[in-house]
């Protein structure tokens, strides 16, 4: 399998069924995890499973914060 992100290429071979491939992206702390459910000639079908971006959480816990009054 061939995976395609942009310019960059990635070849998997020799993965089997429901076997995780991860993936980190430059400013996160946790993968993305692609799983692979069933293969068919020209096609793959799976689940994609992306965390929450830490710029995301960060923004929540500000606005929690901040809707608080202090004491």
């Amino acid at each position: 399998m061939t995976l395609l992100f942009g310019t960059i290429r990635l070849v998997q071979k020799n993965r089997l069924l429901d076997e995780p491939i991860f993936f980190y992206r430059p400013d996160d702390t946790a993968p993305i995890e692609l799983v692979e459910d069933h293969l068919a000639k020209h096609r793959v079908s799976g689940r994609l499973i992306v965390p929450k971006s830490t710029m995301a959480v960060g923004s929540v816990s500000a606005n929690t914060a901040s809707s608080h009054p202090s004491l």
